[in-house]
């Protein structure tokens, strides 16, 4: 149970956190270039340039800007420490092991001594 609700709080914290989807690209490129400008750029909240710049050509194109739009808000970018994870749960026990190699022969005998004649029996 208290696993559940620490699970719901940090779902409702994420939604809260949630920004807003960047608007169209055509919106943002206003000189209609097929280029959106640092210029451009800094008018929308939440755009981080420099990191959606992958080519650092000083503009974003459509693919540029469409990544950023589609990673915006996701744990894990640079400078947002994701959450920590819930720790797991104990595991099985373990099967038994194998049983023991047999050990190694022992040191021969030493010689009997010469009997009676005769085959031994």
């Amino acid at each position: 149970m208290k696993r559940c609700i620490t699970l719901l709080a940090l779902g409702f914290t994420g939604m809260a956190l949630a920004q807003e989807p960047l608007p169209p690209f055509e919106e943002v490129d206003t000189n209609q270039d097929g280029q959106i400008s640092r210029t451009e750029a800094a008018a929308i909240e939440g755009l981080d340039f420099d990191t959606a710049d992958t080519n650092q050509d000083g503009s974003l194109d459509r693919t540029e800007y469409m990544a950023a739009a589609g990673s915006e808000g996701q744990p894990g970018q640079p400078g947002q420490p994701g959450q920590p994870g819930q720790p797991g749960e104990p595991g099985q026990p373990g099967e038994p092991g194998q049983p023991g190699q047999p050990g190694q022969p022992g040191e021969p005998g030493q010689p009997g001594q010469p009997g009676e004649g005769g085959p031994i029996q």
